[in-house]
């Protein structure tokens, strides 16, 4: 999958199905698949809504997100383009 075709299916809510690594631009927002996955900051300041709850993490930091009804939320938390990388698990 290229990285034109992540965002493109980024914006349109498709699932991913394989470990990818995406750019958000800064207003764009990502929906996590619901599965048990960890992601990781390449690039820029990332804004994560799981559950009902908010992270914000940083380049060279990693989450693991546990699945949850309706998914998880991606965006950048600085209104600067964002690179992360997700590993389903």
């Amino acid at each position: 999958m290229s990285l034109l075709t992540a965002k493109r299916e980024a914006r349109f809510g498709a699932h991913q199905e394989t470990d990818q690594i995406i750019e958000l631009t800064d207003l764009e927002i990502y929906r996590l698949e619901q599965r048990e996955q960890t992601v990781q900051v390449l690039s820029g300041c990332a804004w994560i809504t799981s559950d009902g709850k908010d992270v914000i993490i940083v380049r060279g930091d990693e989450i693991t997100l546990d699945p949850v009804d309706g998914g998880s939320i991606i965006s950048s938390a600085n209104l600067r383009p964002l690179v992360f990388e997700t590993h389903l698990r």
